[in-house]
């Protein structure tokens, strides 16, 4: 185990969550902090810059007993020779030597150990929550400690991490305790301060975590290579809350779709259901009545965590919130009353609420959904829902559908057409008939969809895969 000679060696760590690691060690003053991705992206440049040593590619660094090993639960990543190592090292362990890797969510797991933790979890939109939350309750909680999250804010330096800087010596401490596993963390700062966390259903994820709140804001079927049915899936969100130590506050959706599917009188922790909206917050950046509602549930959670908490004061804690990266971001003026935003939503729930926010935004504008589907299983179980989304746009291109390590001999299509799929492509061709849009896979067509656009134009690239990167790099 790391006792202060070895590194703390994060595997996988380009992507969002992990980085958010990785950056919130070194702010905490740890130097021996090694990043491994098997890609050069925009993360790992932004770590580099940070001074953390990052490794692009695999099997260019030996670990270590020493070495505190966290790694992304991704298969591809645990068969990297570094994990794969960490693994054999932990199968050598005696009553001298001690070596264990953690998964990224065991990890924050331990974290929430020691610290009181509210855990965000939901189907779509835990990113803009959860950082929503934590800019409020930085401000109104001496108490708040950290908060990890999927995505960056400008708020906070552009990082996806938050730090009290006034407690960070003492959280510092309680990390030196983690990565030493002789040292117990120091009584007095046990459980003091606030860990607020994005916490992901996949494979159950966010069932290690230590949750005294829970707070979920929609329940919609995801995940379908690891959660079958609507039941299996409903059942991860009923272990989160029954695991959850005082109150899980939850949307009359995410309530009616736990109600559906689980025994809601067998579960012993509180629930609290969001009432109507207690005001409407004057947002100055921020539009769409889903981040109402979103405030709406903080307000509930913070009221709980401090009865003495004025309606009025956590609206003026919320209203100054700008926007995160990837959430509705705005990408560049393009002229002429034109926008380009960028958002990460690849759940038809969520194109739904956007085409409702951007309608009562821009309600004299052309609207136009740039759309990369991600992972061919989504968009078949959501084949319909999308459909239904999408055509309520002005317009809309799909793009390259982005699959990952999907296998399109996996797959059965014959519940949503009666026609040959034996690629991909075909697969984006089909369901893009379905949506009465176009298919493409030339990046110049997007490009020229954005240069081309006529004034009074809305364009928002929807995409959880490599589309934003792409159009970045040539704008």
């Amino acid at each position: 185990m790391f006792k202060g000679k070895g590194n703390i060696v994060l595997v996988g760590g380009g992507g969002a969550g992990m980085s958010a690691l990785a950056l919130l060690f070194r702010d905490l003053g740890y130097d021996n902090i090694i990043v491994i991705d098997k890609n050069q992206s925009e993360i790992t440049e932004k770590l580099a810059k940070q001074w953390i040593h990052v490794i692009i590619g695999h099997g260019n660094y030996e670990v270590q007993r020493e070495d505190y090993v966290i790694y992304s639960d991704i298969q591809a990543i645990k068969e990297w020779p570094e994990v794969s190592k960490s693994f054999a090292l932990q199968e050598r362990n005696d009553n001298k030597h001690f070596h264990r890797p953690f998964t990224y969510s065991e990890f924050l797991g331990e974290i929430s150990k020691r610290f009181r933790t509210v855990s965000f979890a939901w189907s779509n939109g835990k990113s803009s929550i959860t950082w929503l939350a934590v800019y409020g309750a930085h401000k109104l909680f001496a108490t708040f400690g950290i908060g990890i999250l999927g995505a960056f804010m400008p708020d906070f330096d552009n990082q996806n991490y938050a730090l009290n800087h006034e407690a960070k010596d003492d959280i510092k401490s309680i990390f030196d305790s983690l990565f030493t596993a002789k040292n117990a963390t120091d009584p007095q700062l046990f459980k003091k301060y606030r860990f607020f966390v994005e916490a992901c259903e996949f494979k159950n994820h966010f069932l290690h975590y230590d949750n005294d709140f829970s707070v979920v804001t929609n329940i919609d079927h995801d995940h379908v290579d690891f959660f079958p049915t609507m039941e299996s899936y409903v059942e991860a969100f009923e272990q989160l809350i029954i695991h959850t130590k005082h109150t899980a506050f939850m949307s009359q959706q995410a309530h009616d779709v736990l109600e559906q599917y689980a025994d809601i009188t067998a579960i012993a922790s509180p629930i609290k259901i969001s009432p109507a909206l207690w005001q409407k917050i004057p947002f100055t950046t921020l539009f769409g009545e889903h981040h109402q509602w979103n405030a709406n549930q903080i307000a509930a959670l913070f009221q709980a965590m401090d009865p003495s908490l004025e309606e009025t004061t956590i609206s003026s804690s919320l209203k100054d919130f700008r926007w995160l990266w990837r959430r509705m971001e705005l990408l560049k003026d393009l002229g002429n009353g034109s926008l380009l935003y960028t958002d990460y939503s690849h759940h038809a729930p969520a194109l739904q609420a956007n085409i409702n926010a951007l309608r009562e935004r821009y309600p004299h504008h052309t609207i136009t959904a740039l759309f990369q589907p991600h992972q061919a299983r989504r968009v078949v179980e959501g084949w319909h829902d999308f459909a239904a989304a999408l055509r309520q746009y002005d317009q809309c291109v799909i793009y390259t559908l982005y699959t990952a390590r999907e296998k399109i001999e996996d797959f059965d299509f014959s519940k949503v057409t009666s026609h040959t799929i034996d690629s991909f492509q075909r697969l984006g061709e089909l369901f893009a008939d379905e949506c009465q849009w176009t298919y493409e896979t030339d990046l110049t067509t997007i490009l020229q969809t954005i240069h081309h656009a006529g004034d009074n134009h809305i364009l928002v690239i929807f995409a959880a895969g490599n589309l934003d990167y792409l159009v970045r790099t040539k704008l």
